[in-house]
């Protein structure tokens, strides 16, 4: 009964406002195939995020997930194909939906990491029109990361060239970001990010009153997020560790995303065949 209780009420929902959904993007909270619901939910706030604050479209303000919707849908199984998203299309009343998967997969050393598959569908073409997939270490979950997956994904699904861009992570608010002597940002509890950098060297110095400046040599090539984590210490103090572990050597001096090469536009591909984010170290 409180099953039945809770599809009416979604149903309900979603029906009542498809009408006026008619010509934006619904992006759909990703599906984990092994119960890690809080890294799905981080990724999609994610998406919507930055769909809306880079233009790329409108973006419907339902929150419905996939997997609710698998509920409320006759022709989908465990497998969500192309009739299965035409039908929830339909009942959503968007004419493009973004969805995808989070999945545990193998990986060195008897870890494992999270293979990222994110598609869009496309109501007048009846099919996804592109895919995107990553690769997210455990340990690389901290909100500079999370972003710098959203964005990568979204420049392949939207068939756009990144933004040469530097992101910039302290341990202390407030600290002054400078680029080559040009006062650029302020750091704050969120990632500075820092758009349009020019390719080359740059001179990046972060300093706060009461800390020791943090500087660093930087080589920007073009259509890169590069991630700068910039622990300051105290004036005869220790310093206070960026990231999510202090303990792990991958903390250092900044991550390097690229954008992946060009990829088939039919979408539905295995989600190792398209392309993986490399990470690599200062």
């Amino acid at each position: 009964r409180h099953r039945i209780a809770l599809l009416g009420c979604v149903m309900s929902v979603v029906l009542s406002s498809a009408a006026g959904a008619r010509g934006e993007v619904t992006v759909l909270g990703l599906r984990s195939l092994e119960g890690d619901e809080a890294l799905a939910e981080r990724v999609t706030g994610f998406l919507r995020e930055f769909i809306t604050g880079r233009e790329l479209d409108t973006v419907s303000e339902r929150s419905q997930t996939l997997e609710q919707m698998l509920l409320l849908t006759e022709n989908c199984g465990e497998d969500v194909d192309t009739p299965c998203m035409r039908e929830i299309a339909d009942l959503l009343g968007a004419d493009e939906v973004v969805y995808g998967f989070i999945a545990r997969m193998p990986g060195a050393e008897g870890r494992f990491t999270y293979a990222i598959d994110v598609r869009r569908y496309s109501v007048s073409s009846r099919r996804d029109v592109q895919s995107a997939s990553g690769a997210l270490e455990p340990n690389r979950q901290g909100t500079a990361n999370l972003q710098i997956l959203a964005n990568t994904l979204l420049d392949k699904l939207w068939d756009r060239q990144a933004e040469t861009t530097l992101i910039v992570q302290s341990n202390q608010p407030d600290a002054a970001v400078y680029i080559d002597g040009d006062l650029v940002g302020r750091t704050s509890a969120e990632p500075l990010w820092l758009g349009g950098v020019s390719s080359g060297e740059h001179e990046v110095l972060v300093e706060k009153d009461g800390f020791d400046p943090w500087e660093c040599l930087v080589d920007v090539v073009d259509g890169q997020y590069r991630l700068l984590e910039a622990p300051l210490t105290s004036a005869g103090g220790t310093t206070v560790a960026v990231g999510p572990d202090p303990d792990d050597p991958g903390n250092g001096g900044g991550t390097v995303v690229t954008p992946p090469p060009g990829g088939d536009e039919t979408g539905g591909d295995d989600i190792w065949s398209d392309w993986h984010l490399w990470a690599g170290m200062v």
